[in-house]
């Protein structure tokens, strides 16, 4: 690997809400509290200086010549841990707003947040509605007073955003009289100027999760597509064992007679579905040779099968992506009631379907290289992986000028494309496994880090060229990546995440921040406490809470016993419930025994028989409760709460109550000792064996 100059350090080192911030923003959070993410800076409260007494090594988390640190936000659910992270977008927001980095963005107003951070210097981003102020740290760690004249938008840092949950990031819950910020981060497609990209894209809240997953399988075989020289033969290996080794294309006739869109029918239940043979208006060969002008892709009149599959497809996406998506729907370019395009307006249209960096247009723009470069079949068949990449590394190589994405020479939708999956001991099998048999699990795995993996060698592409912002900082935030991981995932995930940026050998990107929110100890155990943020919520007020216990190769085990994560215990809820029932009954069981005993027998299903002789404590026992012990006692309860014991995992507490068991009913006594002899015998057995 080349080397490159030495790594400099970013670090979202702490956030603070300010007395100017709006409460809906800050909720539960302190204002003017400074809630640090890596615990060996402090910083007074007052002045604002730093003491910084480093207790972890400085290149812990590095990957070769790239400056990694890794800092996590543990706490209860309500404990303001997404709070944090929404400021923190908030503020990168205005940045971008104010900054003039994209049209759609809006500013949120009211908001006063302070991010300190350390980006090469330490500095205190001030944001403050649209008043933006940068101040850098002295050399004795003490605050300049005076901002910064200038700052330079390359020297910030871009962010990168996962949260699967159903519930974050909702347009729809912005407070009243804000406009939606949301949108503008979620519908921008700037080239990676706006220096925040949230994972997955939502409408309003809403995840269309079968459009997220066409689009994390297209990042997903980009990056498999990529050259070896710049991505490693790493990303090809998607578990422990398997190995991504062909593509299957199957042709698919149906995707260029496919629903384009619905209309209401008054007189019928369901709405009118139109597909583009619904639509003899539209002029296909007027607008292909237009298209042709705006981007060449060898288009004749005269089409073959394939050229006519792909030019329907590519009509139909466009009417598609018109009536669709609110960066075209709003502008009216094609009309609904006269089933056609605005011809006079056909070429801005074009041009900025054309010009659209965004996932919005990847599938014309695959469409349209399929029809320009021959490296493509129209048939099914499969094909090597390899093969496939040099091809596209071939393609790319040789054009002038402007060279497309990855993702944009790969097979278009006029394809159905399976991942094949070989065992790395057998990468010749013809016995393939399909990349959709993977668990849910396996596959979010590969496409939370695919995701990540495809912004990043994407963002240390972006040159400088025509004034634009090159980031070569990158502050990633992963909310509740553990969503959908069994807990060996969980174990394995921080690890796997370092390897994969290893192995992509970034040339631009100097530093990486990254920043788990998280229950989850299994992601802590590869933490130091030193980096971990814990919140917990008291009088409805967020707090930090200071801990001893160590994180970093912490037992699993013992970091759940710690009652900041188990604070009622390690056993279920549930099963708790049960087993005090049980406790309880075999309480009531020894006290009836010894009542029987001392009383002589009850008369089945009847009252006491000489109640006033009854000692004085036990006539402390009110008669419904005697009333409830009658029914309790039923020998089927009784048998019940024997197969339960028997049932708890907990070796010590299973024999204890085996004893009281015992103790409350003498009769079983005898068969309880034999099945103890035959499994402590079959124990023996084994341990022989």
């Amino acid at each position: 690997m080349a080397k490159k100059k030495t790594a400099e350090n970013i670090k979202i080192i702490a956030i603070r809400p300010c007395e100017g911030c709006h409460k809906d923003y800050i909720k539960i959070l302190q204002k003017n509290k400074i809630y640090t993410l890596y615990n060996d800076y402090r910083i007074n409260e007052e002045t604002e200086a730093i003491v910084y007494t480093p207790s972890i090594p400085a290149k812990l988390f590095d990957q070769d010549d790239l400056s990694i640190n890794i800092s996590a936000i543990a706490g209860q659910n309500g404990s303001g841990k997404s709070t944090l992270i929404e400021l923190l977008f908030m503020a990168v927001n205005n940045i971008g707003y104010v900054n003039g980095l994209h049209e759609d963005l809006e500013l949120v107003e009211e908001l006063e947040v302070e991010l300190y951070c350390l980006i090469g210097d330490l500095y205190k981003i001030r944001v403050k509605s649209n008043d933006i102020s940068l101040f850098k740290y002295k050399a004795d760690n003490t605050l300049n007073a005076i901002p910064e004249k200038t700052y330079d938008l390359n020297k910030l840092f871009f962010t990168i955003a996962i949260n699967y949950s159903l519930y974050a990031y909702n347009s729809s819950e912005i407070r009243s009289g804000q406009k939606d910020w949301l949108k503008g981060l979620f519908h921008k497609n700037d080239s990676y100027q706006t220096p925040l990209v949230i994972n997955p894209w939502r409408n309003r809240g809403d995840i269309n999760i079968n459009n997220e997953n066409g689009l994390v399988r297209l990042r997903l075989m980009a990056n498999l597509l990529r050259p070896a020289s710049t991505q490693g033969f790493n990303f090809r290996k998607i578990t422990d064992n398997l190995t991504a080794v062909k593509l299957r294309l199957r042709v698919n006739p149906l995707k260029s007679r496919q629903v384009l869109y619905e209309i209401p029918s008054p007189n019928k239940k369901e709405p009118k579905k139109i597909t583009l043979a619904d639509l003899p208006k539209i002029d296909k060969h007027n607008i292909l040779s237009k298209i042709n002008k705006l981007y060449p892709f060898k288009y004749k009149k005269a089409e073959t099968e394939r050229g006519s599959a792909a030019t329907n497809y590519l009509i139909g996406k466009l009417v598609s992506v018109a009536v669709t998506y609110s960066d075209y729907k709003g502008k009216h370019y094609y009309s609904i009631d006269d089933e056609n395009f605005d011809m006079e307006r056909i070429d801005e249209f074009l041009t900025a379907i054309l010009d659209d960096s965004s996932h919005i247009a990847f599938k014309i723009k695959q469409t349209l290289n399929f029809l320009k470069y021959p490296y493509l079949t129209y048939e099914d068949r499969d094909v090597g992986i390899v093969e496939l990449s040099d091809e596209i590394g071939d393609i790319i190589k040789n054009i002038r000028g402007t060279k497309p994405k990855v993702e944009e020479l790969i097979p278009p939708p006029i394809f159905r494309v399976d991942i094949l999956l070989a065992p790395e001991s057998q990468p010749e099998t013809k016995d393939f496994i399909l990349f959709q048999t993977l668990s849910s699990g396996e596959r979010q795995m590969i496409y939370s880090i695919s995701s990540l993996i495809y912004h990043l060698i994407n963002l240390d592409s972006v040159t400088r060229r025509g004034g634009k912002v090159k980031y070569t900082s990158i502050n990633i935030i992963l909310e509740e990546v553990e969503l959908y991981f069994h807990p060996e995932m969980q174990r394995g995930f921080v690890r796997k995440l370092l390897d994969s940026i290893r192995n992509i050998e970034l040339q631009s990107i100097k530093a990486i921040n990254i920043c788990f929110i998280t229950h989850s100890p299994f992601i802590l155990s590869d933490i130091p406490d030193a980096n971990v943020m814990f919140l917990k919520v008291e009088n409805k007020v967020s707090k930090v809470v200071n801990k001893e216990e160590k994180t970093f190769g912490a037992n699993i085990h013992d970091l759940l016993a710690d009652g900041f994560f188990m604070y009622n215990g390690l056993v279920g809820e549930f099963a708790s419930q049960k087993i005090d029932e049980s406790i309880r009954f075999l309480e009531h069981a020894e006290r009836k025994r010894k009542f029987t005993d001392k009383y002589d027998r009850l008369k089945e299903g009847s009252k006491l028989i000489e109640i006033s002789k009854v000692d004085e404590q036990e006539r402390r026992v009110e008669a419904k409760e005697i009333e409830m012990l009658y029914e309790t006692f039923a020998e089927k309860n009784k048998e019940e709460h024997l197969k339960l014991i028997k049932s708890i995992g907990e070796s010590v507490l299973s024999v204890k109550l085996l004893e009281m068991y015992s103790e409350a009913f003498p009769s079983n006594r005898k068969d309880i000792l034999r099945e103890q002899i035959a499994t402590l015998t079959q124990e023996f057995n084994q341990l022989n064996d």
